[in-house]
């Protein structure tokens, strides 16, 4: 810490010219660290103030210091910036600036970060019957995927893995909308899922699979489809149901039901392939 004169004086010696530059350049370095202001002082000097452990600018008229920040705690605080309380942080239509402490930051962070999205997820087994799943919950759903594996074992159109929703808890439902079948005189498999997204007015699915067929005297092949529709509604949906239009012959459809609350969003990419 160091402060000293920058003022040349010609009738110095060299000896003295070079202490009185060392002395400059020490002061210059230390940032004229001193528990009192430096005697000379010039508009924009800075002056390291140890006794209120403060940094200080010298203003422009020359005749009095600006506080620019405090390194009392140990970190240098901006003067002139306040923290804001916790109500302004997490305040959306808020207009002040200011710092943030940790736990206001985390405050503020969870207020408008998105929800983090954890679905509701049911499991089901459609085999031997063609009653409904129980209902699903789509209280304050956005979207569902419905993940499938079936046994087809030649169910017809009509007669595949089917979808109904409600609006009122199961006291009316939909239609039932068939989302995956697949007619084949031999043996058959199919994977897929079925996305839904649902509004006031209609839910709005997309399906896409892949099935492998053949039979004792041809080779297994596959085929993949991609189908979408929507299911007119009147208002919110709370429920869905699922089943087998019909069954016959060992046929099921298993897998599970994902039901998402929160922001979503979802893209497609081509077209519907049958």
């Amino acid at each position: 810490m160091s402060q000293g004169s920058y003022l040349l004086d010609n009738t110095h010696t060299k000896a003295q010219a070079f202490a009185m530059l060392q002395g400059a350049l020490s002061a210059i370095q230390s940032g004229n660290a001193g528990a009192t202001p430096p005697a000379e002082t010039a508009a924009g000097m800075l002056w390291v103030d140890t006794a209120e452990r403060a940094l200080k600018m010298r203003n422009i008229p020359n005749n009095g210091w600006i506080t620019l920040g405090s390194f009392a705690s140990g970190s240098f605080i901006p003067a002139g910036v306040r923290e804001l309380t916790e109500v302004q942080a997490t305040d959306p239509t808020g207009t002040e600036f200011g710092a943030l402490s940790g736990a206001v930051l985390r405050a503020a962070v969870q207020a408008f970060a998105p929800p983090q999205i954890r679905p509701r997820v049911y499991s089901y087994h459609l085999s031997d019957t063609s009653a409904p799943t129980g209902i699903m919950d789509l209280t304050d759903a956005t979207c569902a995927v419905i993940r499938f594996t079936m046994n087809p074992n030649r169910l017809g159109m009509g007669e595949g893995l089917q979808i109904r929703l409600s609006v009122d808890g199961g006291s009316s439902w939909s239609a039932w909308t068939e989302i995956a079948y697949h007619s084949w005189a031999n043996g058959a498999s199919m994977q897929g899922q079925v996305h839904i997204g649902f509004d006031d007015i209609e839910a709005t699915w997309r399906r896409t699979m892949m099935v492998f067929h053949g039979s004792s005297t041809a080779s297994w092949g596959h085929a993949v489809s991609s189908v979408s529709g929507s299911i007119a509604l009147a208002g919110r949906p709370t429920g869905l149901q699922l089943r087998l239009g019909r069954n016959r012959r060992g046929s099921f459809a298993a897998g599970t039901a994902e039901i998402f609350s929160g922001p979503t969003e979802s893209f497609v990419i081509g077209d519907d392939i049958r």
